[in-house]
């Protein structure tokens, strides 16, 4: 009779070192993550083991990486934060490309033209709204469209009593966040947008009055 086989216990191995203390223990799927993601993962790594380092607000701005190209750090992480500095400024240059195509695109399409004409939405923006539209002729109002980005408010009955509450938030979740990024530059807008805003913001708050803000959108009624 053959005995079964001893069963060991899985043994637990420790968590590699930071990748730039050992190089040949690091994680491989750390080189999946986006560039800023990962110098701002070793950045905080770094300065865990060189005590605190002032640093600049914002470590990704013209003034952010101009510090970070200069900082003296150890050598591998110097070496680390170069090539992924290097990526940025490869993605960057990508990015710029595509945005001349992007822009190209718009200005051939007489729907996002209108929709660039508010304050907050740049042809990016534009592109993916429509996008998500599709087809404008499905919807017979610009109330169906701000329900189709889930910007309407829930509607809760019971008896003869109706209740509003928070906005559905149905439909495609990316357009109706860049609808509410581009309520916020809009709030701040001299223009009619910018008043409205004010007086939603009296009567409400500041939260409320930026989620309406796309929903009784004037150029909404324009390409619909």
């Amino acid at each position: 009779r053959t005995q079964a086989p001893a069963h060991h216990p899985r043994q637990k191995h420790p968590h590699p070192a930071p990748a730039y203390l050992d190089p040949t223990e690091q994680d491989q799927s750390q080189f999946s993550t986006a560039p800023d993601s990962r110098i701002d993962g070793l950045w905080r790594t770094v300065t865990l083991h060189q005590r605190l380092i002032q640093t600049p607000g914002e470590l990704f701005s013209t003034k952010g990486i101009d510090w970070l190209k200069h900082i003296e750090l150890v050598p591998v992480a110097r070496g680390e934060i170069d090539s992924l500095l290097r990526m940025l400024d490869a993605l960057g240059a990508e990015q710029a490309a595509l945005r001349v195509e992007v822009d190209r695109a718009a200005f051939a399409s007489d729907e996002i033209k209108l929709l660039m004409t508010l304050p907050g939405v740049d042809a990016t923006t534009a592109h993916a709204i429509m996008a998500a539209i599709g087809d404008i002729s499905r919807f017979a109002s610009d109330q169906k469209l701000s329900a189709y980005f889930g910007l309407v408010p829930s509607v809760h009955q019971s008896a003869e009593h109706c209740y509003h509450g928070h906005i559905t938030k149905q439909g495609n979740s990316n357009v109706r966040w860049l609808l509410i990024q581009a309520a916020q530059t809009a709030a701040k807008h001299p223009g009619p947008l910018g008043h409205q805003f004010a007086k939603l913001e009296r009567k409400k708050n500041r939260s409320v009055a930026i989620v309406a803000l796309p929903t009784n959108c004037p150029s909404w009624s324009g390409i619909c």
